[in-house]
């Protein structure tokens, strides 16, 4: 997945199963979708969140990160509009997640 390759891109590498010390767990909170009609156009809203929980010999550190966007689709809005939104959202707000740096700072210790 992106969030693993992300991982060892700061060279980690991450491992399946639960024979660490470390830990890593990302749940995802939040993938609302909102769909505004309008009589021309509608407007797609999206809403994601994802918690990191990362756990070391050091302790463990929770954040959560944030993504959103909205934009108008001329016309009616589709099930294919929010499912190619929320594909490009959910790896974008991984990538932040991988690339923070108080985690991977929490994750060197």
């Amino acid at each position: 997945s992106a969030f693993i390759e992300g991982l060892q891109h700061h060279g980690f590498m991450p491992q399946n199963g639960n024979s660490s010390s470390y830990q890593l767990k990302a749940e995802i909170l939040k993938a609302d979708n909102l769909i505004d009609k309008g009589t021309f156009t509608d407007k797609i809203t999206i809403d994601i969140s994802i918690q990191v929980t990362v756990t070391t010999p050091a302790g463990t550190r929770t954040k959560t990160f944030n993504n959103g966007i909205g934009r108008e689709v001329g016309g009616s809005a589709k099930i294919g509009d929010v499912a190619g939104e929320l594909n490009q959202l959910m790896p974008q707000t991984l990538n932040k997640a991988v690339n923070d740096g108080e985690l991977l700072g929490f994750l060197a210790l």
